[in-house]
């Protein structure tokens, strides 16, 4: 979805890639700027692509050893080399905001992932948006339990006279993120301790009157449980 990311736009042969959220149409393909003999195909509405491990072999040295780091090392260039960080499902990304080499942040490339809840729901039919409804809805209504104790409830059956399913709970997440609610969390205000108060004593009249501007200092000492006042001038 990021122009930013390609080189030249030029249109191609229309492809269409089906998921579990519907599907995406692609007419428009270039190549990728931090790997150039690469293509990929652009579309707006999408959200990244992913390349083919045997695509990127074919084209570009890849060297990974995952006993100093599970990450895959993609060289393009004999003094370039990419970092790919292994991240949810399996799946290897490259951060491009920042220089793989020197781990510094760069301003060559930018990528904004913000989205909002209508664009979210783009990518689901109408029943499945309903199930996300219900599915946040009975969360809440239960404590707001965490996503992992929602579904053990769920899968559990512990929740009766009830249609929603862990894939609601996930698409639920998708489309409105994690609920505040879990994320202020959920601890009791402690009781605070007790504080005793210490009964006020007015100063003599004669000793303001004749000592208006003298400092008084009071520490107080106790010994075997008996409170002694101590006081200099």
């Amino acid at each position: 979805m990021n122009t930013d990311l390609l080189g030249t736009i030029t249109m191609c042969e229309e492809m269409r890639a089906y998921s579990n959220g519907g599907h995406l149409d692609y007419n428009k393909d270039a190549g990728v700027n931090v790997l150039p003999a690469m293509h990929a195909y652009h579309n707006t509405y999408s959200l990244a692509n992913i390349l083919a491990l045997p695509s990127v072999t074919a084209c570009y040295r890849v060297v990974m050893d995952s006993k100093a780091a599970n990450a895959l090392f993609v060289h393009v260039e004999e003094h370039k080399v990419l970092r790919f960080e292994k991240c949810g499902n399996g799946l290897y990304f490259l951060d491009t905001t920042k220089d793989t080499n020197t781990n510094e942040a760069v301003t060559d490339y930018s990528v904004s992932f913000f989205s909002t809840v209508a664009s979210n729901k783009e990518y689901f039919s109408r029943r499945e948006i309903e199930g996300a409804d219900t599915a946040r809805i009975l969360q809440g209504r239960v404590g707001w339990p965490s996503q992992e104790e929602y579904k053990h409830m769920v899968n559990g059956n512990l929740l009766l006279n009830t249609t929603v399913t862990s894939d609601d709970i996930n698409r639920a997440e998708a489309i409105y993120g994690e609920g505040t609610q879990i994320i202020n969390g959920k601890m009791t205000r402690k009781r605070p301790e007790h504080i005793s108060t210490i009964k006020r004593v007015q100063l003599p009249p004669p000793l303001l009157q004749h000592h208006p501007n003298d400092v008084l200092d009071i520490d107080f000492l106790y010994v075997q449980g008996a409170p002694y006042l101590l006081s200099k001038t």
